[in-house]
């Protein structure tokens, strides 16, 4: 499924693929991967690299964060050491990663799990396409009504991204999709506050609650979350649009009283509005062509 663009500025009748291919380099992404770390001879499934593509752009260029072992960890310091992201146009330093403890005073506790199993067993998809590296393993934090002991206080941060990002805006994709199904009590919602440097917050979530017969797992398909909750329902992406700080936060927690899971993100430029109307120059000729 490919879903509606939803970048400003642009019909929502221009499918995000489309968008991205037509306008090549000038919508610079980032994309970052979170995976295990102690799968063995399987490890290479939770990694992108190479030509591997994932994410609704079918992106190439992913970079690759070790969140630990399967199941529990434990720390008082930092999730994963601060990382430089690249991003798709060959700019090696485009923004910096970092896991910030934001309560010095307490160790804090993250999971990482399998999204093809139940809990921390080893298990990896089997749809036979890279996409399954980017679902196979998350990360998850448990925010004040998760259900780690004690209560997380890490923050993932975003910065220092530059202009290529920033004068026009760009759009943040979260990917999420855990083991938790549907068993009475037993559901989950992973829910992301993504709060720009200076602003204000945007919350947004995902779903993992389809009925207790039915895994809740990637099977291909790319599912927009409406952000609604509406009972049962199943979706393993969301949208943040229209940022323009150089930095930004994701908390991330699970009212549900589940675990919060993040399996990747994407930071997509906003192109420039005269791209865009080239863009739109381009698909009207190509029709007027069609037509005769």
């Amino acid at each position: 499924m490919i879903p509606q663009s939803t970048i400003p500025g642009v019909s929502s009748l221009v499918p995000i693929l489309a968008l991205s291919g037509a306008l090549g380099a000038s919508a610079l992404t980032i994309s970052v991967n979170f995976h295990v770390g102690d799968d063995g001879a399987n490890q290479a499934d939770h990694e992108l690299t190479g030509s591997e593509s994932a994410g609704i752009d079918g992106n190439t260029s992913w970079n690759n964060v070790n969140v630990g072992n399967g199941a529990t960890n434990a720390a008082a310091a930092q999730i994963f050491a601060t990382t430089t992201l690249a991003d798709d146009g060959g700019n090696s330093s485009a923004a910096t990663l970092s896991s910030t403890l934001t309560n010095s005073a307490t160790a804090a506790t993250w999971f990482v799990g399998y999204a093809a199993s139940q809990a921390s067993l080893k298990g990896e998809l089997s749809n036979g396409i890279s996409d399954d590296n980017l679902f196979n393993s998350y990360l998850a934090l448990n925010g004040a009504h998760g259900d780690g002991t004690p209560q997380d206080n890490f923050q993932l941060t975003i910065s220092g991204l530059g202009t290529n990002f920033t004068t026009n805006g760009y759009n943040v994709i979260i990917y999420s999709d855990s083991d938790r199904r549907n068993t009475g009590s037993n559901v989950r919602r992973s829910e992301f506050l993504v709060t720009p440097s200076g602003g204000s917050g945007t919350t947004v979530f995902v779903e993992d609650d389809d009925p207790a017969t039915t895994p809740n797992i990637f099977n291909g398909t790319y599912l927009l979350s409406d952000n609604s909750e509406t009972g049962a329902d199943y979706s393993n992406y969301t949208i943040v649009s229209g940022l323009t700080a150089s930095g930004f936060t994701i908390d991330i927690e699970s009212p549900d009283g589940g675990r919060g899971a993040i399996s990747g993100f994407q930071i997509v430029a906003i192109p420039e509005p005269s791209t865009i109307g080239l863009l739109g120059f381009g698909l009207l000729g190509l029709g007027l062509r069609r037509r005769r």
